[in-house]
């Protein structure tokens, strides 16, 4: 039984050239990626504020915390200090997750 030579797999530098009496199908058509976007639903305003509160809060606390590391090492502050702002931050850390939580169990409740 013999076969014929099996479908041929071309790299990235060739190009499918249409043979005599075999035409080549032009590709389909691009889908539109609007068309298919899921519709954004309608966000409650407090989510929406408790989110941005909860981004300014990291923000903040962020810089406060390479300012103030920064602040101790050229100023020369005692590792106590350094220690103590470090703890704020982390605080500052938590309090930003808490939020964060907030927002999560708050979305859940109104998913629909």
């Amino acid at each position: 039984m013999a076969t014929g030579p099996g479908p041929r797999v071309l790299n990235g530098h060739q190009r499918l050239v249409p043979r005599k009496g075999h035409p080549v199908a032009p590709p389909p058509p691009l889908a539109d990626p609007r068309a298919s976007a899921p519709k954004p639903r309608p966000q409650d305003p407090r989510v929406a504020a408790l989110g941005r509160r909860a981004g300014l809060v990291l923000a903040g606390v962020g810089l406060f915390w390479i300012a103030a590391t920064w602040a101790g090492d050229s100023l020369g502050w005692p590792v106590r200090v350094r220690a103590l702002i470090d703890l704020f931050a982390l605080a500052g850390f938590g309090f930003a997750l808490y939020l964060t939580w907030q927002v999560w169990r708050l979305r859940r409740t109104h998913k629909g």
